[in-house]
């Protein structure tokens, strides 16, 4: 995971003022209650500035990724992760950022049901239990977490990022997204690829 969670605490905390604690407490709250829920087309994104990073993190049902949530095991449904995945790791396909910030993409980090190689001891007992489920017909929910990293060497230049899910992947219907930044914390719901204004 990236390391950029303390710094955006302290700046989170920062910019705390009394009216804004309540609106930024309901932000929470919501995101709370619908990261609790599994719903297909509907995926959850988070966007965090600190100095001259940018963390984006997507959380998403891997229906909305892959066009499925059981295990891939055909070759036509390896060859759809594989390529998926390249996608997701290539990562600046995915987001148009101002180009006044002069970003630069960095890595990728995916995790997940779907994800190659993915192969740890919490996955082997999930994936077993998720079997356990399927074989009683009970249906299985996979989801696809990925962070990205970018950098920017005009920072204070970035005012909107455009995420290009909507025309990239046919499964997502609705973006639930929530970011913070060293000015302003907020949220929005997207429905098509419009630009999140980071900067009001």
């Amino acid at each position: 995971m990236f390391q950029l969670r303390l710094t955006l605490l302290v700046s989170f905390l920062a910019l705390a003022a009394i009216s804004q604690a309540d609106s930024i407490r309901a932000v929470e709250e919501q995101s709370y209650e619908e990261h609790g829920t599994h719903q297909h087309g509907v995926a959850h994104l988070r966007i965090a500035l600190a100095d001259k990073l940018v963390e984006i993190t997507l959380d998403s049902p891997a229906a909305n990724v892959y066009g499925f949530e059981h295990e891939a095991s055909s070759e036509a449904d390896k060859k759809v992760v594989a390529e998926t995945s390249a996608k997701l790791a290539a990562g600046a396909d995915l987001f148009a950022l101002d180009a006044a910030a002069q970003c630069k993409f960095e890595k990728a980090e995916l995790a997940g049901g779907q994800v190659e190689n993915e192969k740890s001891t919490e996955n082997t007992e999930r994936d077993k239990h998720e079997h356990e489920h399927a074989a009683n017909d009970e249906p299985t929910h996979r989801d696809v977490v990925v962070n990205w990293l970018f950098s920017c060497a005009q920072p204070t230049a970035l005012k909107t990022i455009t995420p290009q899910f909507f025309t990239t992947f046919s499964g997502f219907k609705k973006l639930e997204v929530e970011w913070v930044t060293g000015q302003n914390a907020s949220a929005a719901t997207l429905e098509t690829n419009e630009p999140i204004k980071l900067i009001p």
